[in-house]
């Protein structure tokens, strides 16, 4: 690239990282998503003047300037023409345009149509886009490494925090590293991603592979063209296909007989939540609130209509009263035309109040049944998902050939929560497909709980089960020697960026796939070990720990006042540092410096 700052050996996504990471930061859900779209949008528009890439249909008015995407948007924005809000509203046009003429390819038609979630707040700014041009413009990219296209998509959508991937729950950069190097495809190989989100896993298991069969399932629509874009942008996939909705409702599109698939990943550590399901009881229950609200006011404002139509008819039948009593001194006319004036005015009151009153009960009987129903609601909204974990690992299993496996990202508590503990061991005992388990720390892809691994080996022979205890990372970078850059653990307060790295997810997949028993980290477990039941009686459940031998990992008392030593002085620095700050803030110091105690008896003693 002709710029200094995406030129030499730098990749294109490196520099956008580095540079606008922040800017990034700062962005919406909303806004993020839709400049990762324009972007993808904008490659692909290059990709189909410099390669005759012809599958994919753009915009009229693209087509008929001759302009990318983003240039587009560029010179209305530079023309004055265009303010934040209206870049994005037309970058929100585009897109939406762009999805209807390829939606038979990303796997929408029939019930299934494409809508964007309410976005009309959202700003593209003028200079976001151009710096996003003037680093990675498709072009430049594609002439340097093809690859770098989803790569810088995937800064866009997931880089610094507030990744996507992590607010939706979604394989993300850390865990796919762990993922693609369990296993490796093979040119002709497919790979189906049940929980694809933005792609993230789908381009990590591409990499650097050649003529990859790329399947992807997303509930989320937007989440599901995105993946689309970016396996339609990487150079590795043979073909790309990405199906709309749920799993086990819509089951990969049945396609997996005439296009056969040698890995599956189930990503479940929301806790397999049905996301349509509620999404779905989600606008139940606020369309019936709503409703609600309306039946009332429309209540309280026919019970005021009534309260004065029975006033005016009071009144009109006490003036009729007191008119009989007057009559006999009245011209007979007279009184036969005043008699009849109040006559009909009483039964004309009488008989809206009648029409009012039946007005009024059937609005009581409508608030009664929308009552009932948002209890019913919230009642339903209360009850736990059904938890669909072996399910959807059955369903990666149906999907895959007669050697294939499926790989599961689930919560750990499926290790030993029952009855997903139970249907998971009958794989180990019945099936003996259970190959591997990885039980990792949290914080993974935005979890708050721990995160297991499980992989599901069809046609493999009776051979032991490799379990891993990867829960802590001081274990980990002693027997694994991650190096010595990583400071000693204080606590439980260690940064998710400090040790979910790279090399940590890494350094477990070497574990994995050595299959070696490593003392506190791992251990190869015959299946009928299963079978057994534990010191407490229980019938033996999935989690690692249990096998894990931990006698030859004890510490000497050297080592451990080496360590204490390392995290006392750890402690005393970080004390003199926000001192240090405080005071030049002019604020009180929230505590006196930690000072060297003694003990206050020897040990032993009461």
């Amino acid at each position: 690239m002709s710029d200094s700052n995406t030129s030499g050996s730098f990749p294109a996504s490196q520099v956008v990282a580095q540079i606008l990471t922040e800017r990034f930061e700062k962005l919406e859900i909303t806004e993020r998503k839709l400049i990762a779209e324009i972007y993808a949008m904008d490659a692909l528009w290059y990709l189909s003047k410099t390669k005759g890439k012809k599958t994919v249909h753009f915009p009229a008015i693209i087509k008929g300037l001759g302009q990318s995407p983003v240039r587009y948007l560029v010179n209305r924005a530079t023309a004055g023409q265009d303010t934040p809000e209206e870049t994005a509203a037309q970058a929100r046009g585009l897109f939406e345009e762009f999805v209807a003429s390829n939606q038979e390819a990303i796997g929408f038609g029939g019930e299934l149509k494409f809508s964007l979630r309410d976005s009309s707040k959202i700003r593209l700014p003028l200079a976001l886009l151009l710096e996003v041009e003037r680093m990675a413009r498709p072009d430049r990219v594609i002439a340097e490494d093809p690859r770098q296209l989803t790569e810088v998509m995937g800064v866009i959508l997931n880089s610094g925090k507030g990744a996507i991937d992590d607010r939706v729950h979604r394989p993300g950069a850390e865990v796919s590293v762990l993922i693609s190097k369990l296993f490796t495809l093979q040119p002709g190989n497919g790979v189906l991603d049940m929980s694809c989100g933005t792609g993230t896993l789908l381009a990590k298991l591409l990499g650097d592979k050649s003529r990859i069969r790329a399947f992807g399932q997303e509930t989320d629509q937007e989440l599901a063209v995105i993946s689309w874009l970016r396996m339609e942008l990487h150079p590795s996939a043979e073909s790309a296909h990405v199906q709309v909705g749920d799993p086990l409702q819509y089951g990969y599109a049945s396609s997996f007989k005439d296009n056969p698939v040698d890995v599956a990943v189930v990503h479940s550590i929301d806790f397999d939540a049905d996301e349509e399901g509620k999404a779905a009881l989600l606008q139940a229950v606020r369309e019936i609130e709503e409703a609600d609200q309306r039946i009332s006011v429309q209540r309280g404002e026919m019970e005021h209509r009534c309260e004065a139509l029975l006033n005016a008819r009071n009144e009109a039948k006490w003036a009729l009263e007191a008119f009989e009593h007057e009559r006999s001194g009245l011209p007979p006319a007279i009184a036969e035309a005043k008699g009849k004036e109040l006559a009909a005015r009483h039964q004309a009151l009488e008989r809206e109040l009648r029409d009012r009153e039946q007005e009024l009960m059937s609005l009581h009987v409508t608030a009664f049944e929308i009552s009932r129903s948002l209890k019913a609601a919230h009642e339903r909204a209360k009850k736990p998902p059904r938890d669909r974990t072996y399910d959807l690992i059955k369903h990666g299993l149906d999907c895959v050939g007669p050697s294939g496996l499926t790989i599961a990202v689930v919560s750990a508590r499926a290790l030993f929560k029952s009855p997903q503990v139970d249907r998971l061991r009958s794989e180990a005992l019945e099936h003996g497909r259970l190959d591997l388990v990885v039980e990792l720390p949290r914080g993974v892809d935005g979890a708050e709980d721990r995160v297991a691994i499980l992989v599901f080996r069809k046609g493999r022979k009776d051979e032991p089960i490799f379990f891993v205890d990867a829960t802590d990372h001081e274990t980990i970078r002693k027997v694994v020697r991650l190096g010595s850059a990583f400071e000693p653990i204080v606590g439980y307060r260690r940064t998710r960026s400090a040790i979910l790295t790279h090399e940590f997810f890494s350094a477990i997949a070497q574990v994995c796939v050595d299959r070696v028993e490593i003392p506190g980290v791992s251990a190869l477990v015959p299946r009928s070990a299963l079978s057994g039941t534990s010191v407490d009686g229980r019938q033996v459940d999935l989690r690692p720990r249990q096998f894990i031998v931990m006698d030859r990992l004890e510490e000497s008392a050297g080592d451990s006042q080496t360590r204490l030593a390392e995290c006392r002085q750890a402690v005393v620095n970080a004390e003199a540092a926000l001192l240090k700050a405080r005071a030049q803030l002019g604020l009180d110091p929230l505590f006196a410096k930690t000072q060297t105690s003694k003990p206050t008896r020897r040990p032993g003693t009461h």
